[in-house]
């Protein structure tokens, strides 16, 4: 199917990937990778925590059109609401068209000071080898400090963060199949959705206090 992973072999390479994380994942390097990983620096997709939700949602304006407000919306109390743009575009809903290649969606989660506290965006790509997207990710991010397989693959950087069932570390990517009927019953993926989510992890440790 010219070249295109089947559902089998693009789950043997995700297996395979989470197996390398984990021979490599030692305790002390575990740590160590988390201490050099600073979320105040980091960004998603030019995004940082932080920063004023003003500002913030200027620029997704700018970018995307439209954006929403909601209070609460979070399992975490130091959240008191969301900044969302094109919040349910990546999602593939029976009855409506499927999202296109390239579709993003962002969620700001802020505090009562209108800070933005984490942000999450997502993203659908081509579905090309896992192992290309996650070498990517560590070119710009650095080492894992832990890996997850399954329906959802996982990758975390930085410190551990616990914020109410949330990613349980600073910054998470999360690779998932979007794919319908017409994919599975051709034993191919129509595309991947990666999510990346960044979390001021010292201001949730403090607030969590």
């Amino acid at each position: 199917m010219n070249g295109e992973p089947t559902m089998l072999t693009w789950k043997h390479r995700m297996a395979g990937a989470v197996l390398a994380f984990g021979a490599a994942g030692a305790a002390e390097s575990a740590a160590a990778t988390a201490n050099s990983f600073d979320p105040t620096k980091a960004d998603v997709a030019g995004f940082r925590v932080g920063v004023k939700l003003g500002d913030l949602d200027a620029t997704l304006q700018r970018l995307f059109g439209k954006t929403g407000r909601m209070p609460g919306q979070s399992g975490f109390a130091g959240y008191v609401g969301i900044l969302t743009a094109n919040q349910m575009g990546c999602m593939s809903i029976v009855g409506r068209p499927r999202p296109r290649m390239g579709t993003v969606c962002v969620v700001a989660f802020f505090d009562k000071d209108e800070v933005v506290r984490a942000i999450k965006i997502q993203r659908l790509f081509p579905a090309v080898a896992d192992e290309a997207y996650r070498k990517a990710l560590v070119a710009k991010y650095g080492p894992v400090a832990d890996a997850m397989g399954g329906a959802v693959f996982l990758l975390g950087w930085g410190p551990r963060v616990d914020i109410g069932g949330g990613p349980q570390r600073a910054m998470t990517a999360s690779f998932q199949y979007d794919n319908d009927f017409v994919d599975r019953s051709g034993n191919s993926i129509g595309w991947v959705s990666i999510t990346l989510h960044l979390v001021d992890a010292a201001w949730a440790s403090a607030y969590s206090k």
